[in-house]
């Protein structure tokens, strides 16, 4: 910075304005890509141009990052020459470069310590005094999922006693452990919420981590915990991470709610993101304070603090996307971080039918989701999923699909089998005038960007009656019937292959 403005102002003004324009450019590549803008070309030119959009973007974020340093710098510079009594001002800064070591032989050595001194008092206090999963952005979306759904859920009159500043009362949300009332042969009352989140592991030496970076990790309304195999940094055996019941997990005053587990579950603006974690990415979200991720205490641990009483050596985890899972917390955000269809979980578990709504952002059809699971479960698990969706894909030079769901068999190591149904956010048009409607105003519509987290009545409506239509599609094909199983058997003898997912 200061040979570039040694002299010649305008250097310096047209690089900031460029670095500006630069990161702005970056942004609008990263939303096009994610917007899938490429989708009416050739496959390869698709191709080609996703790849040079990607490499734009990470060249961008280094760019960005190198900036910021300077930035940061020559702020500091300045900072230190003021405290330091020294008479500055633009002809100063000009020349920065020429006066550099005389402007740092007349700022007295006591001011330089003092200065550095104070910072990291102020790092360690901040550290000590600040909890990492406050000081973010997750009690943000924490309280607006509760107000939306389980607030809006108290509607009769009286129930509900919110703040009038915020509209938030506490009573919207309840434990999870509430959730896990049974009765008769100690059986759920309802239905039995496995909310699922991902482990991150980008900090780990597991080799078999190379591209997944982390591990599927559970909330349920009895226990928290994952199935990991873990290994010890000193003896080098592997163990399961295990579970840890949730009525003494975090502590009593610091219960998990259902809010917050959902909050977490759907955290997908996180610095350490699965097998989605870059390192640049991963800087640029800590720096800039955009996560959504919440440390929760390791299940192998006897703890009862809900949050590390120091943050900092948590925080740098986080900069540099390297959590791992052998320390007090661990790094829990989205599922869909690890798997996005919620389904590796009950395939663990061997259910025997299974429903996976799938309703990605996916506008090619490209059913990345599914394929992603069948291959961890035939990894993991030695489990076979047998599924044809060549119905579900778009026909040539068409946006409709000749069907939206499928149903498949789940072919378990043991012998047993299952059930898949298969319900794919897509259209073949025989939708409703409203749907058909807001598809006409919105092309991009049911695959619109997961970015947009502020629907509009006309666009939650459509969702909605769009995934009511192709349930009720999918369920009239069983006219009552309960053997599931002969119905997946037959839907597969009529297809010339028994798996076709794109991959």
């Amino acid at each position: 910075m200061n040979r570039l403005l040694d002299g010649h102002a305008w250097k310096g003004v047209s690089v900031i304005v460029g670095w500006l324009a630069i990161t702005r450019a970056g942004l609008l590549a990263g939303k096009l890509d994610l917007k899938g803008g490429v989708r009416q070309r050739s496959k390869s030119e698709k191709t080609t141009t996703r790849k040079l959009l990607n490499l734009f973007v990470t060249v961008v974020r280094i760019i960005f990052i190198a900036g910021l340093f300077v930035g940061i710098s020559t702020g500091l510079h300045l900072i230190l020459l003021s405290i330091s009594g020294i008479d500055w001002g633009w002809d100063a800064i000009s020349d920065l470069h020429l006066r550099h070591w005389h402007y740092m032989n007349d700022s007295p050595i006591t001011v330089v310590w003092r200065l550095m001194g104070l910072t990291f008092a102020c790092l360690f206090l901040l550290a000590w005094r600040v909890d990492i999963n406050e000081f973010s952005l997750n009690a943000f979306y924490r309280s607006r999922l509760s107000r939306c759904y389980l607030g809006a859920a108290r509607f009769l009159a009286g129930e509900r006693r919110p703040r009038k500043f915020t509209d938030f009362d506490e009573n919207d949300d309840l434990r999870l452990a509430d959730l896990g009332i049974t009765g008769d042969q100690n059986l759920p009352v309802g239905p039995l919420h496995i909310i699922n989140c991902a482990l991150n592991l980008g900090g780990s030496s597991d080799l078999a981590l190379h591209t997944r970076h982390c591990a599927s990790f559970t909330l349920t309304p009895y226990a928290v915990g994952s199935s990991y195999l873990s290994k010890d940094p000193f003896t080098g055996v592997r163990k399961p991470l295990g579970y840890h019941s949730i009525d003494e997990y975090g502590g009593r005053d610091s219960q998990l709610t259902l809010a917050q587990a959902i909050s977490v579950s759907g955290a997908a603006a996180s610095p350490n993101m699965g097998y989605h974690t870059s390192s640049t990415v991963a800087f640029l979200l800590t720096v800039f304070n955009v996560r959504l991720g919440w440390w929760f205490l390791n299940p192998k641990r006897s703890l009862k603090s809900s949050s590390p009483w120091f943050s900092l050596g948590y925080l740098v985890k986080e900069l540099f996307g390297a959590a791992d899972d052998n320390s007090n917390y661990l790094m829990i955000s989205d599922g869909g971080h690890f798997e996005n269809l919620a389904a590796y979980e009950l395939i663990r578990r061997q259910c025997r039918v299974i429903i996976i709504s799938d309703a990605e952002c996916d506008p090619e059809l490209k059913f990345e989701g599914l394929a992603r699971l069948i291959r961890m479960c035939q990894l993991d698990f030695k489990t076979e999923i047998l599924i044809n969706v060549d119905a579900i894909r778009l026909k040539t030079e068409s946006d409709w699909s000749d069907s939206r769901f499928a149903v498949g068999r789940i072919n378990y190591s043991d012998g047993t089998v299952g059930v898949l149904i298969y319900l794919k956010a897509s259209m073949n048009g025989s939708e409703d005038t409203a749907i058909r409607q807001y598809m006409d105003s919105h092309p991009e519509f049911p695959h619109e960007s997961t970015s947009d987290q502020f629907y509009g009545e006309d666009q939650f409506d459509s969702y909605w009656r769009l995934g009511r239509e192709i349930a009720g599609s999918a369920f009239k094909l069983f006219n009552g019937k309960t053997d599931f199983m002969a119905i997946a058997d037959e839907l597969l003898e009529k297809s010339l292959l028994p798996s076709k997912i794109g991959v």
